[in-house]
């Protein structure tokens, strides 16, 4: 080319530059990953080798250590953008680390690509009864748990992973949800709240992820209901026998199935059981009423006793009070008494009592 004058070939000589990371998507480092996470970016400052990121085995996610299955691996030139999602999402509470091949920079690359970020561990933020609630009403219709970031959601929606006790004791559950915008969880006792009974939410630590250390868990108490107003009244001695019902008004909401169940709602006559008719609980007010079948008696001490069911576990004893209906006197009499001048030609006889009898 130069001739038979030119001593050796012509050249020279240039380089590629290895591409460092420029962005990622999560940053490096970060400890908030929201686990809603769509997609995981990394940008380049310079051209990469393409044919090596559109490679699956060039590209991991690895979650405490352990690789993560991929989807959407792409590699954009023009952006010099690579692109994937983990197939399955990112978890909450989880440690990952990106690799990415040296030979996506080339032979003069020393070392692969990586960064590291952290889903966080999620805490309950807000719970519905509030922790250590002692006066929850049995009329309450969800039981609801809210995390301050992203659980996993498959784990709160399987039954055996979130569950209420009663004194120790699973609840059966109903109408079990997650709800991922909110970050909510909000389940129901099948059978509803009972009355006078220690209730403890445990939820599986594995929404949390691995970096969760135990289950979550809260505790909250129905009341005892207590009996505030009755009729008759607490020992009454002058119940008049025509009184059409027996009212007996709780504090708290009581358990409705045991007050509207046969035998644990008695009244008893001079210690004898009566047949009781139109046996009701109004929840609305918390009001038992019923009434003796053939009335009350004149003359007669009375006693009213309610299963401690009826409150719950913690209620010591049964529900009772006492009242009379008072012994009838003559007050007045026709002809008075010790007349001795009747009238042959009266017609009647009467005797006036001051009660009924």
């Amino acid at each position: 080319m130069g001739g038979p004058r030119r001593q050796g070939d012509y050249s020279w000589s240039f380089t590629t530059p290895v591409p460092l990371l420029s962005t990622t998507v999560p940053a490096v480092g970060d400890e908030v990953v929201d686990i809603a996470l769509s997609s995981i970016v990394a940008t380049f400052d310079h051209p990469v080798n393409a044919d090596v990121l559109e490679e699956p085995v060039n590209v991991r996610l690895l979650a405490e250590g352990v690789p993560v299955a991929l989807t959407g691996q792409e590699y954009i030139a023009d952006t010099r953008t690579l692109r994937f999602s983990a197939e399955d999402g990112l978890r909450a509470g989880t440690s990952y680390e990106v690799r990415i091949a040296a030979t996506a920079g080339g032979p003069r690359r020393q070392g692969d690509y990586s960064w590291s970020f952290i889903t966080p561990v999620p805490n309950l933020s807000t719970t519905m009864p509030a922790v250590g609630d002692e006066s929850v009403d049995i009329a309450s219709s969800s039981i609801v748990a809210t995390f301050d970031h992203s659980a996993n959601a498959d784990i709160l929606r399987e039954p055996d992973n979130v569950r209420l006790l009663a004194e120790g004791v699973p609840v059966a559950l109903t109408g079990q949800e997650y709800i991922v915008d909110s970050r909510t969880l909000r389940f129901s006792a099948r059978d509803g709240l009972r009355a006078g009974t220690s209730y403890e939410v445990r939820i599986a630590s594995a929404a949390g992820g691995p970096r969760r250390q135990g289950d979550y868990s809260w505790s909250f108490i129905t009341p005892v209901p207590n009996l505030v107003t009755t009729m008759p009244t607490v020992g009454d001695e002058s119940v008049d026998i025509a009184s059409s019902s027996i009212v007996a008004t709780f504090d708290h909401s009581a358990n409705a199935d045991v007050l509207r169940g046969s035998d644990n709602v008695r009244l008893l006559a001079e210690g004898v059981l009566v047949v009781l008719t139109d046996l009701e609980y109004i929840a609305d007010t918390r009001t038992l009423r019923f009434s003796a079948e053939d009335g009350l008696r004149a003359g007669t001490s009375y006693e009213v006793r309610i299963a401690s069911a009826a409150g719950g576990p913690r209620r010591a004893g049964d529900y009772g009070w006492s009242f009379i209906t008072p012994v009838p006197d003559l007050v007045t009499t026709m002809p008075a008494v010790g007349d001795e001048a009747v009238d042959i030609a009266s017609s009647s006889i009467v005797a006036t009592f001051d009660h009924l009898v």
